[in-house]
């Protein structure tokens, strides 16, 4: 296990929290939809506007924290305010409730986890495609449990 600390707040999680993740995890089985994993972005450079509407380009490079919607294979897609995985309606979110996306309509390349990274401030949903397929190989690792503070220990959901 790898303790792993968050340096800023961003819902669910908050700074302070110390998050518990299996870098071995996905060593005997696959990743799956609703998995809340580690992962890696690439460097990647972003349009957008800060919240006092200026333009900004922001660099994003670093190992981010947010669930798996769909896997190699499977399409998803929203519609009317809902997310679906092939056809189904899904009970997985990203990890920030608040996070609206305009996600549209998309199959998972083989290989490839649709992960929207909703607990980093600076993609919005316009960026979001560019960012929201990860490569199996860029999994750090899977999240098991929040372990600090005690008053926050749990399951993350």
């Amino acid at each position: 296990m790898t303790p792993r600390r968050i340096v800023t707040n961003a819902a669910p999680l908050q700074a302070g929290d110390v998050l518990l993740v299996s870098p071995i995890a996905y060593r005997y089985s696959s990743p799956q939809a609703g998995d809340i994993v580690l992962y890696d972005i690439p460097r990647t450079t972003l349009s957008g506007r800060t919240n006092a509407g200026n333009q900004a380009q922001v660099i994003i490079a670093s190992a981010h924290i947010d669930r798996i919607l769909a896997v190699g294979g499977q399409t998803i897609e929203r519609r009317d305010g809902a997310l679906y995985v092939d056809g189904e309606p899904t009970p997985f979110r990203p990890l920030n409730p608040n996070w609206a996306s305009q996600l549209l309509q998309r199959t998972v390349p083989p290989g490839q986890l649709l992960i929207i990274p909703s607990t980093n401030p600076y993609i919005r949903s316009g960026n979001v495609d560019r960012v929201c397929l990860v490569s199996e190989s860029r999994l750090a690792g899977k999240v098991l449990l929040r372990t600090q503070p005690l008053s926050r220990f749990g399951i993350i959901e």
